[in-house]
């Protein structure tokens, strides 16, 4: 199991790339990916789970601003029978979730194996 750095932000900085081109209308230049997630509770915590087939898990950006979890991922492809590499393709993903106020944000882990990305969102009442 390989952790992925979580971003938690509390300024406005915090906009994954993929949402800055989609909000500037870049959006005719990128091909979305499909990652299937599931979202799920248990009893201590929620759990998500991403399909991470598409990406490496390097590819993959996940943070927090304001109780909002974004996930983004992006990978380029090039043609490589030029001289030059040209972008051949981009393959982007961007999606967001409202953390409930029973989650810890500070207790968050992400994680990733098996082919796929791991987010646990542990509840108040069995943190404290």
């Amino acid at each position: 199991m390989e952790t992925i750095p979580l971003v938690i932000e509390n300024s406005n900085d915090f906009l994954c790339e993929t949402e800055e081109n989609l909000l500037a209308g870049n959006s005719l230049m990128l091909a979305t990916s499909m990652v299937i997630i599931n979202l799920y509770e248990e009893k201590a915590s929620y759990k998500l789970r991403a399909t991470t087939s598409d990406f490496s898990r390097y590819q993959f950006d996940v943070g927090i601003k304001d109780r909002i979890l974004s996930i983004c991922a992006k990978r380029q492809r090039s043609n490589k029978s030029h001289k030059k590499r040209l972008p051949f393709g981009v393959d982007t993903f961007f999606k967001s979730f409202n953390i409930p106020k029973t989650v810890v944000v500070e207790k968050i882990k992400v994680y990733s194996r098996n082919g796929f990305l791991t987010i646990e969102m542990p509840k108040w009442e069995y943190v404290y």
